[in-house]
């Protein structure tokens, strides 16, 4: 789910909800099979579960011409549900930014 607000021709704010869900795998890799203690990730039962997450964001527009913007964008996210299936790491918080150009 995604909102946006133009405050003006050059600035914007969003806000977004995310969320993702993965079920746990099945199978095994017998060339990893024996390392499972050495490595979590090699075992499937530390894969899957379901995240959410909550984004903030702001686009700004830089006119360079009258036909060229240069946009900056931001977006800060914080998980609002991490119910992770096995050994996993958890997330505190991810920033996401971007330029993009038109000419």
């Amino acid at each position: 789910v995604w909102g946006a607000y133009r405050w003006n021709d050059r600035i914007s704010s969003s806000l977004r909800l995310s969320a993702d869900s993965a079920a746990r795998y099945s199978g095994s890799d017998p060339a990893i099979e024996n390392r499972r203690a050495m490595m979590p990730t090699a075992d499937a039962a530390n894969q899957g579960g379901t995240d959410a997450d909550l984004w903030i964001g702001s686009n700004f527009g830089i006119e360079l011409a009258p036909e060229n913007v240069l946009r900056l964008a931001v977006e800060f996210g914080v998980p609002i549900l991490q119910n992770r299936l096995g050994v996993q790491m958890s997330r505190n918080w991810a920033l996401a930014t971007g330029v993009q150009a038109d000419f």
